[in-house]
């Protein structure tokens, strides 16, 4: 198996009805990018809308990567009620996702 440089470890959560403030106060942690459906994106040569929400906490990279110790972060960094993770994964699609290089 071959190990990676660098890892970068994320929380996400994503659906229509994401409304980051209350992302935001359910898991106590402030993200690190988050918008709502129908916000408007910008780019220097165009426009565009937000088509879903999206909530998006990032672990602190590692060199050498260690995957566990960004997810413990991660955790560590938002709620421990398993009441309120619960009701995320109910109404929106959650996804712990992992790069490395």
């Amino acid at each position: 198996m071959a190990h990676l440089q660098r890892a970068v470890a994320s929380l996400r959560v994503i659906g229509d009805d994401v409304v980051p403030a209350e992302i935001t106060r359910l898991l106590r942690t402030f993200p690190t990018a988050a918008y709502a459906k129908g916000d408007e994106w910008h780019l220097p040569s165009s426009v565009g809308v937000r088509t879903s929400g999206m909530w998006r906490l990032d672990a602190e990279v590692v060199e050498p990567e260690n995957l566990g110790q960004q997810v413990s972060e991660l955790l560590r960094r938002t709620t421990a009620d398993l009441g309120v993770w619960q009701a995320l994964s109910a109404a929106s699609e959650s996804i712990c996702s992992a790069a490395g290089s």
